[in-house]
């Protein structure tokens, strides 16, 4: 699995390719509430729902992933390891 890039990263991949770095906008703060509401959701389905586990459990399904991995997103934005930032880039003329 492959690791998310960093903001620094990001704008040397955009200036190696032409990019001229206009704004970049850290929106964490208002996005981190997100994830404990669908962590939420998918317990609620887990434990209500036997059509809900075996869509979100079962071996192999691409889901499976996704439900498993809710709870480090929103550990990763408790933390601060982990940001989400809205990066605006400009072509020169």
């Amino acid at each position: 699995m492959r690791a998310m890039e960093t903001a620094e990263e990001y704008e040397r991949i955009a200036r190696s390719v032409g990019f001229l770095p206009i704004h970049a906008l850290d929106v964490s703060r208002q996005v981190w509430r997100t994830w404990p509401i669908c962590a939420g959701r998918v317990l609620k389905g887990l434990i209500r729902n036997a059509d809900h586990r075996r869509f979100l459990l079962r071996e192999g399904g691409p889901n499976r992933v996704f439900a498993l991995t809710l709870p480090r997103i929103w550990l990763a934005y408790l933390t601060g390891s982990m940001r989400y930032g809205i990066l605006t880039y400009q072509r020169p003329n």
